[in-house]
């Protein structure tokens, strides 16, 4: 369509202006628009010339916005920003203030509510003092790969009771009355406006890593660990300013291991933060490659992350650049109310946070 715009474009500013040029030897026109051979094709390339610079005027802004690896740029919130700031700050001109969480050392960070583009926001945002950055409210994607044929029992190895282990989790709600999880966690925060309900992802990861050993259905890897539930997700997506909220409360739990088992193509500014103040407390973070090939997404591309893949390798492209690899396909899980066998390296990343349980245990 473009192309087409342009070339008609370009034949409308040669029809209506053509240059006419001399040429030594010939006979000089007398006028009407015609002009020489050599003049139409003169008179043609600089109309093209001229609309092309107008197509590219015209619809170049309607390009999708690229990072330099190609992609386009994560998906957010629309009308939803987070503001990182210093010290006490109003910042009521910015929209409604839906939540306010403090880091710490006078760090905090806004949830902020206001019907405006990403660039009328900035405009604002430039008006006030003390404010470190902002950023849209990012989405995050649970990596999982259903399946539901049965399959024989996944004989766990490398287990242990991982006693006084505490392991945090990031996903979606999990099943808290399961038979094999409901002495499991410590503690269940809901940090969604939504009312908390239990799904197959958070329910499996939490099975992989904890899951009970009670002489009924599946064991964990850390069978004694004590887990924390944080649910920033449902139905598969995952929001930035729970997950921060939620890495900002793990600042004073003094958790061993978090597994956020998610991810997005881009990176999330405060998440990096707090990932990085945690990695120095001491802090293991488990995070999946995903499921499909391409770039690494974050947080498993954090240098504070463990990025973990599939075993055997999977995806093929990702594994090698993978800090970990753990089995991931047919995998028994516990699912609300039940049982069932799924794949993905979602499921990969828990159990690797298990074994990191396992390793902590021994020293």
């Amino acid at each position: 369509m473009k192309l087409l715009i342009s070339m008609l474009l370009g034949i409308a500013l040669c029809t209506a202006q053509t240059i006419e040029i001399t040429i030594p030897g010939g006979q000089k026109s007398n006028g009407g628009g015609g002009g020489s051979s050599v003049g139409l094709v003169i008179g043609a390339l600089v109309g093209l010339g001229i609309s092309f610079l107008i197509t590219k005027a015209v619809f170049g802004k309607a390009k999708p916005d690229v990072q330099k690896n190609g992609d386009k740029r994560p998906a957010f919130l629309p009308g939803y920003f987070i503001v990182v700031f210093e010290g006490p700050l109003d910042l009521s001109s910015l929209g409604e203030v839906e939540d306010t969480v403090d880091m710490e050392e006078g760090i905090s960070f806004a949830l902020i509510k206001a019907d405006v583009s990403l660039e009328e926001f900035s405009e604002k945002v430039k008006a006030l003092p003390k404010v470190l950055f902002w950023q849209p409210n990012y989405l995050y994607q649970t990596f999982d790969d259903p399946l539901k044929e049965r399959q024989p029992y996944l004989k766990n190895t490398g287990q242990c009771e991982g006693k006084g282990i505490k392991i945090a989790i990031l996903d979606t709600g999990a099943d808290t009355e399961h038979q094999d999880l409901k002495t499991a966690f410590l503690k269940v925060e809901n940090l969604l406006k939504s009312p908390y309900r239990a799904e197959e992802h958070g329910t499996a990861v939490a099975s992989l890593i904890g899951a009970r050993k009670n002489g009924v259905g599946m064991e964990g890897v850390a069978v004694q660990s004590e887990l924390y539930l944080f649910r920033v997700c449902e139905g598969g997506t995952c929001y930035s300013f729970p997950i921060a909220k939620a890495l900002a409360s793990l600042l004073r739990e003094r958790v061993n291991v978090i597994n956020m088992s998610f991810g997005m193509y881009g990176e999330d500014r405060l998440v990096s933060l707090l990932l990085e103040r945690l990695s120095k407390r001491g802090v293991f973070i488990t995070a999946p490659v995903g499921n499909e090939p391409g770039p690494l997404p974050f947080p498993a591309s954090s240098p504070y992350v463990i990025s973990v893949a599939g075993l055997p390798c999977q995806p093929k492209d990702l594994c090698k650049k993978a800090k970990a690899r753990e089995p991931y396909k047919d995998l028994l899980v516990a699912v609300p109310g039940g049982y069932g066998v799924r794949s993905g390296t979602s499921l990969s990343s828990a159990l690797h946070a298990g074994r990191l349980a396992c390793k902590i245990s021994e020293k």
